[in-house]
């Protein structure tokens, strides 16, 4: 199969106190927001080259720079798929296969429901 644009834009978030979080659905957040992207990529780049066409988007977040308490793993996660898109446009810059990170701020989604956002959580 070829893909000449591949939109990473699954994504997940999970809010509350880091320590209280349960560590399944962390790791299930990384695993959708870090690893998928990065195996979608790893899987759908090398043809690009190939062809030596392709742009890959990465929707990524403002999150990824600034320390978001109660959204921790989330900022991080964010991080990472910013930086991971620098570092590809880097490497592929010469190529014409573009890389570009989209990172919006907040937006009206059911975004904040899903991941159980509180606007004010109370330390307890």
């Amino acid at each position: 199969m070829q893909v000449g644009v591949l939109v990473n834009n699954a994504g997940v978030g999970y809010a509350g106190w880091f320590g209280k979080q349960d560590t399944a659905r962390l790791a299930a957040m990384v695993e959708l927001n870090c690893v998928s992207l990065t195996l979608l990529t790893s899987l759908f780049t090398p043809g690009m080259l190939a062809r030596k066409r392709g742009v890959v988007i990465m929707v990524s977040s403002v999150s990824a720079y600034q320390p978001l308490p109660t959204h921790a793993v989330y900022a991080a996660s964010k991080a990472y798929v910013s930086t991971l898109s620098l570092a590809l446009w880097e490497e592929m810059r010469d190529s014409n296969v573009h890389v570009l990170a989209v990172e919006p701020g907040t937006v009206v989604t059911e975004f904040a429901t899903a991941a159980g956002q509180v606007f004010m959580l109370a330390r307890t």
